[in-house]
C-alpha cells in the first residue's frame, strides 16, 4: 500500500470539536493535556497500523489532536480519509457521525479511491477487521477489572510516604494504563460508529418516511448495564428514601419556601447534626460516593474535583429528585423502553421479510452496533476511573512543590509532565517555571471565556450554517440529529455548567452546549433533551435513550437561540426542537 500521507497541510486540515468536546469539554489545563494528548494520539492511530493502513513510522507524521484556544479539536480530515480506506466505510460515514447530515454533503471526500496496490491489499485487511472486531469485547473486559484494580490500589495509597522517584513512577504508571484503556475504547467507538452508521443505512433503504431518522437510536436503546447512566438511577434510589422522611425533607429543603434546586449550602454540616442526616450519610450517601465518586463535570480535566472530593453537585441532584413524583421512576419507564426498541426491530424486519438476504445482515449490524455502543461508553467509565491515580498524583505533586517553596498553590495544573519532573529532579530553574506557569493561568482564563467554533480550517473558523444568525430561526424550528425516540414539550432549561446547581424541575427541557457523563443525573428528570453538540453514539444520546428521554443533538446554536424558561417541543423521531412564542 502507499505511504498515508495527508491530503491537505496542516493549515488546511478541517478540525472539530465535536466527540472531543465531550470527552475534553471546555478549556484544557496544561498539565491535562500533556498527560492526556499522547496517550491519544496513539490510541487514534493503533487501529490503522492493526488494520494495515499506515505504519508507526508513516503515523509520526500525522496529528489527530491539538488545542486551538485552550480547547481541544479532533483532525476531521485524517478521520474521513481512514474512514474512507476501510471497507464498508466512507468520508460521509464520519460527517454523518460527527457532524450530522446537514454538514455532509458540504465538504469533499478525502481519499477512498483505491488503486490497484490498494485493491491487493483489501483481504489482508479485511482478515485483520475480523480478528480485531472479535478481541476488542474481550481486551475490554480485561481492562474493566485491570481499571477497578487499580482505582481501588490509588484510593487507599498514602502518597505522602512516597519518594520523589516513586512519585514519578507513579506518574508514567497512570499514563501507561490510561493509555491501555483509550486504546480500547477508540477501538470500541471505532466499531460503534461503522457498524450504527451501516445499520442506519441499511434502515433508511428498507423504512422510508419522517420518522426513520430515530429508527436506529430506537434499536439500540434500553440494554440496560450502561455504567454512566446507574448514578442517576442510584441517586434516584436515594431520593426516595429521603421523601419518605419528614426530617429529612426538610433538611434538603433550599432556603426558599418548598425543595428546590439548590440546597442550603451548609447541608453537609447539618446532616451531621441529625441523627436521620447521619444515617443518610452513612447508609446511603457514602456507598453511592465509594462506587461513583470518581466521576464529575469535566471528568477528564486533572484540576476538577470528583464527586467523592466534593459532592455539593449530588446532593444539589438529590434536592431536585426530591420534587419529583412516581412517574419519574426509571424502573416504571423501562419496560416502555424495552417494548418501544422491540417494536422498531420488528418494523424493520417485517419490511424486510423473512426470506429476505438483508434480513441475517440487519441482525448481524444490529447486535454489533448495540454490543460495541455499550463497550465504547462502558470503557469510556472505566478509562475515567483510572484518574484516580492522575488526580491523586498531580495533587501530591502540587503539595510537595508548593512545601518546597518551588510553585505557587496549583502551579502544578499549568506545567507540563516532563516539566514537573524535571522541576522535582532539580534539572529545571523554580524561577522560570514559575513565571511560566503564571502565564499560562493567566492565557487559561482567557480561554475559559471563549466559545471556540466547532470546525475550524487550520486555525481559521469555518463559516457555515452555525456561523449564522442563531438568534432567531427562521421558521422557529432548530434541526439537529434524532438519538432518542419520543415527543415532549416543556419549559426550556438552558444550562452552561450543571455546577451552577440549576432549578430543573421535572418534566423540563433540559438544553445544554454539550454533556458529559457528569451531566447525566440531570437527565433522568428532565422531559427531553437539546445539546448543540454531539452525534447518535455520544455520551448524551446513548443515556438519554437509555433514561427513555425524547432527545436532539448536534442542533449548533441550541443555547443562543432558546431562551431559558421558553416553551419547546422535541421531537427525538425527527430531530427537530420547536420554539413556541408564548412563555406561559
Amino acid at each position: 500500500m502507499s505511504a498515508y500521507t495527508p491530503q491537505l497541510g496542516a493549515d488546511t486540515d478541517l478540525w472539530t470539536t465535536n466527540n472531543i468536546g465531550e470527552v475534553v469539554p471546555g478549556a484544557v489545563s496544561p498539565l491535562t493535556w500533556s498527560a492526556i494528548h499522547e496517550p491519544l494520539e496513539h490510541a487514534f492511530v493503533r487501529p490503522n497500523v492493526i488494520l494495515g493502513l499506515m505504519t508507526w513510522d508513516e503515523a509520526r507524521h500525522i496529528r489527530f489532536f491539538k488545542l486551538h484556544q485552550g480547547h481541544a479539536y479532533l483532525n476531521l480530515t485524517e478521520l474521513r480519509r481512514v474512514s474512507a480506506r476501510i471497507p464498508g466505510g466512507s468520508a460521509e460515514t464520519i460527517d454523518r457521525m460527527f457532524l450530522g447530515n446537514s454538514e455532509a454533503g458540504s465538504m469533499p471526500a478525502e481519499g477512498g479511491r483505491l488503486g490497484w496496490r490498494e485493491a491487493l491489499r483489501l483481504p489482508a485487511i479485511l482478515w485483520h477487521l475480523v480478528r480485531f472486531i472479535r478481541s476488542t469485547p474481550g481486551e475490554a473486559a480485561e481492562y474493566a477489572v485491570q481499571a477497578r484494580r487499580y482505582r481501588a490500589e490509588q484510593e487507599a495509597a498514602n502518597r505522602t510516604a512516597w519518594t520523589d522517584e516513586q512519585l514519578l513512577s507513579a506518574v508514567d504508571e497512570f499514563m501507561a494504563i490510561f493509555t491501555r484503556g483509550l486504546e480500547v475504547h477508540i477501538a470500541a467507538s471505532f466499531f460503534a460508529m461503522q457498524f450504527l452508521d451501516a445499520l442506519n443505512r441499511l434502515v433508511t433503504g428498507v423504512v422510508l418516511g419522517g420518522d426513520v431518522g430515530g429508527l436506529a437510536g430506537r434499536m439500540v436503546a434500553a440494554q440496560g448495564g450502561i455504567e454512566s447512566a446507574a448514578p442517576g438511577v442510584a441517586l434516584w434510589d436515594i431520593s426516595r428514601h429521603i421523601v419518605g422522611s419528614p426530617a429529612l425533607r426538610e433538611l434538603f429543603a433550599g432556603p426558599g419556601p418548598g425543595l428546590t434546586g439548590c440546597p442550603a449550602p451548609d447541608l453537609p454540616a447539618r446532616l451531621q447534626e441529625s441523627p436521620e442526616g447521619r444515617a443518610l450519610w452513612t447508609q446511603h450517601i457514602q456507598p453511592f460516593l465509594a462506587e461513583y465518586g470518581y466521576r464529575s463535570i469535566q471528568e477528564a480535566e486533572l484540576m476538577m474535583p470528583n464527586w467523592a472530593e466534593d459532592p455539593s453537585y449530588v446532593l444539589s441532584v438529590l434536592a431536585n429528585y426530591c420534587q419529583a413524583g412516581p412517574e419519574a421512576d426509571p424502573a416504571r419507564r423501562e419496560a416502555e423502553r424495552r417494548a418501544d426498541r422491540d417494536a422498531a426491530i420488528q418494523q424493520v424486519e417485517s419490511r424486510l421479510g423473512r426470506l429476505s438476504p438483508q434480513r441475517p445482515v440487519f441482525r448481524y449490524l444490529l447486535g454489533q452496533t448495540q454490543l460495541f455502543s455499550l463497550l465504547r461508553e462502558n470503557l469510556k467509565s472505566d478509562v475515567i476511573k483510572t484518574g484516580a491515580g492522575g488526580r491523586g498524583a498531580a495533587r501530591e505533586l502540587g503539595r510537595r512543590l508548593h512545601e518546597q517553596g518551588l510553585l505557587e498553590s496549583d502551579d502544578v495544573y499549568f506545567l507540563r509532565v516532563d516539566e514537573l519532573k524535571a522541576l522535582l529532579r532539580g534539572q529545571a530553574a523554580a524561577a522560570e517555571l514559575g513565571e511560566l506557569a503564571r502565564s499560562r493561568r493567566a492565557q487559561y482564563r482567557q480561554d475559559q471565556q471563549h466559545t471556540p467554533p466547532e470546525i475550524i480550517c487550520g486555525e481559521v473558523p469555518v463559516m457555515s450554517a452555525m456561523a449564522g444568525d442563531a438568534s432567531a430561526p427562521a421558521d422557529n424550528v432548530l434541526h439537529g440529529l434524532p438519538c432518542s425516540p419520543g415527543r415532549a414539550t416543556g419549559r426550556a432549561r438552558v444550562i452552561a455548567d450543571p455546577r451552577a446547581c440549576p432549578a430543573l424541575a421535572p418534566g423540563d427541557i433540559l438544553v445544554a452546549p454539550l454533556t458529559d457523563p457528569g451531566w447525566t443525573p440531570l437527565f433522568l428528570t428532565a422531559g427531553g433533551l437539546v445539546v448543540d453538540l454531539g452525534s447518535l453514539l455520544s455520551h448524551g444520546s446513548i443515556v438519554a435513550r437509555e433514561y427513555g428521554i425524547p432527545a436532539v443533538v448536534n442542533t449548533k446554536h441550541a443555547m443562543q437561540a432558546i431562551r431559558d424558561g421558553q416553551m419547546v417541543t422535541v421531537d427525538g423521531n425527527r430531530g427537530t426542537v420547536t420554539l413556541h412564542d408564548d412563555e406561559t
